[in-house]
């Protein structure tokens, strides 16, 4: 079906595509952006920074299928906007964490021709600064870079380790580290870097680190967003 696409900021390259729904709906799935205020249907959404919430839209007529909602490029988008991306079905009252799993499986509630096959109110993407919940999920789990050095100390072994820069690149990854403590020299400078680590139970800590503070001066100031991040929601 058809990805709907949320950007950090517009791009003259990528003009707003608004999307038709036609009455007789469709077996395929479709996702898009809903105008709360219009109730219209696009296809790309862009990010205003301070913005708390995106409304999902998902358009089919098959209701007997499990479907997912699969999200992507989250760690740049997080490194950019320091917003974290929680989405919320309020049907089933469910939040879950995308940094923790980026993929939502449900099944479409019933609507007839006379709501197009469209389900307009049931997800709502919720951008915040707070987790789902309080829980002590990543504690055991210490970041640690100075002077070049990546320095990672958990309570249990370690499964694997990521870095992402801004623009959701893979910069560095471990694998099978199978230590308590990890220990790595890596140059993370003149950007926002986005570290994930997994223990072997399946543990998760995620931390931003602003190389931007080792480059420049006291007085120097800049945004240090991308120009686009596309695809965070794929279907």
């Amino acid at each position: 079906g058809d990805a709907a696409v949320l950007q950090n900021n517009q791009d003259g390259n990528s003009p707003e595509v608004r999307k038709m729904i036609l009455p007789e709906g469709h077996a395929t799935p479709e996702v898009f952006f809903i105008d709360s205020e219009k109730g219209a249907a696009n296809l790309i959404q862009h990010y205003t920074p301070g913005q708390k919430e995106v409304t999902i839209g998902v358009k089919t007529s098959d209701t007997r299928s499990r479907l997912s909602l699969e999200f992507g490029n989250i760690p740049a988008f997080i490194a950019s906007t320091g917003a974290k991306a929680i989405l919320k079905d309020t049907y089933l009252n469910i939040k879950q964490d995308l940094v923790r799993n980026p993929v939502y499986t449900f099944t479409q509630r019933a609507s007839g021709l006379d709501k197009q096959s469209v389900d307009k109110n049931r997800f709502v993407l919720q951008l915040t600064n707070e987790t789902v919940r309080k829980n002590d999920a990543d504690e055991g789990i210490n970041i640690l870079y100075r002077s070049g050095i990546l320095k990672i100390t958990s309570d249990e072994n370690i499964g694997a380790i990521y870095i992402y820069d801004s623009q959701g690149r893979l910069v560095h990854s471990a694998h099978s580290v199978n230590f308590t403590e990890y220990t790595h020299r890596v140059s993370l400078r003149g950007g926002i870097f986005l570290i994930q680590v997994r223990t072997i139970s399946g543990k998760l800590k995620v931390e931003k680190i602003n190389g931007l503070s080792i480059t420049l001066s006291a007085h120097t100031r800049f945004s240090s967003y991308p120009t686009d991040m596309d695809n965070f929601i794929n279907k």
